[in-house]
């Protein structure tokens, strides 16, 4: 008596998509962040930075600031047009062109009213026995008075960016519980601590000084 065999039944292999691939799905998505990112950049976002040349220097402006204190410029440099950098969205500031940038020195802090003497006052009053100087090239002297305690004396004259004030680490002494006494303070405004003494200085006839406090 013969058996019956039920033929065997086809092995059947599965046909999987090529997007059930985990590694082909990882190379899609960094492919279109790539894509996304270059889209954005260059057409909705575009940073760049861009050049503008000739821009005139207009020596003029807010010139009451030292023609109010019987001060007068007699002798300049003879520059009358620079270039400016602008950073930023290249939509924007690509467009910029040499008229639309005024360049004017900034008169603020007109030296000789005196900021180095009212410090060199200050740091003797406090018990300091140190020789005061502008630190115009060193931008901080140290001072220590005879009970020991320090005392900073800054000059952000030769400051051109806020990134040399991080540079040499201005977080240290700003809030180290220290006083700081600042010339040129206006050079690093967005870095000074909110608790700030603000002493205006301003040369009025026969030299005579007037002090304003804020």
């Amino acid at each position: 008596m013969q058996k019956q065999t039920q033929p065997a039944e086809p092995v059947r292999k599965a046909n999987g998509s090529i997007w059930d691939n985990r590694f082909f799905l990882g190379i899609v998505s960094v492919l279109a962040a790539v894509l996304v990112w270059m889209v954005v950049s260059t057409f909705l976002d575009p940073q760049g930075s861009f050049v503008i040349k000739d821009v005139s220097v207009n020596y003029g402006y807010q010139s009451t600031i030292y023609t109010s204190k019987g001060l007068d410029i007699v002798d300049q440099q003879a520059v009358d047009n620079v270039q400016v950098q602008a950073d930023g969205n290249g939509t924007l500031i690509g467009k910029l062109s040499s008229s639309d940038i005024m360049v004017y020195p900034v008169y603020n802090g007109v030296q000789g009213a005196g900021k180095t003497t009212l410090i060199r006052e200050i740091v003797a009053r406090l018990g300091a026995d140190d020789t005061v100087t502008s630190p115009t090239f060193a931008i901080v002297n140290q001072y220590t008075t005879r009970e020991g305690k320090n005392i900073y004396h800054f000059d952000f004259y030769r400051i051109n960016r806020l990134e040399e004030a991080y540079d040499f680490g201005y977080e240290e002494y700003f809030y180290s519980g220290n006083l700081c006494l600042v010339e040129w303070p206006e050079k690093i405004e967005e870095l000074l601590p909110e608790e700030v003494m603000t002493v205006r200085i301003a040369v009025g006839d026969d030299e005579e000084r007037t002090i304003e406090i804020d």
